[in-house]
């Protein structure tokens, strides 16, 4: 009876492919250099990124920010937009959902999405003190509107 073992080709080809996830990974790319996309100070505030589905009608999209998630209720605010994104402000390390409410041919359509902004200081990539945003964009896109 031969007992199959690993071969070296094996683990090789595993590591790659762990070193891959890492360097690729949405957290932290490694592989691209993000200064000019950093804050030279540390941040209070971020800007979301709201992707939505445009109207094929012309009728507005509403989109409400709520604080913490959507049971809670805390409402910070209600926008109207007949564009693809839409861009506020809110403060980081805090939690965040949003609601994109379609109509379309006499039915209403809701897309929820969330995100919990925050500031990461990047000391490997950049010289400089450099604060970068992440975890602030969201997909309150309906497929098929």
């Amino acid at each position: 009876m031969v007992k199959r073992c690993f071969t070296n080709g094996f683990i090789s080809r595993i590591l790659s492919w762990l070193i891959l996830v890492i360097l690729f990974s949405c957290e932290n790319p490694l592989l691209f250099n993000r200064c000019p996309d950093c804050f030279h100070t540390e941040p209070l505030n971020a800007e979301i990124i709201a992707k939505i589905t445009s109207s094929n009608y012309g009728m507005p999209t509403t989109i409400r920010v709520y604080e913490g998630n959507l049971e809670d209720g805390i409402l910070l605010g209600t926008y109207e937009s007949i564009y693809s994104e839409i861009k506020f402000s809110v403060k980081v390390n805090k939690f965040y959902t949003v609601t994109a409410t379609y109509y379309q041919l006499g039915k209403f359509y809701i897309a929820v999405d969330s995100a919990s902004p925050g500031v990461r200081d990047e000391k490997l990539l950049c010289d400089q003190p450099c604060f970068l945003i992440y975890d602030n964009e969201l997909d309150l896109r309906i497929k098929g509107l």
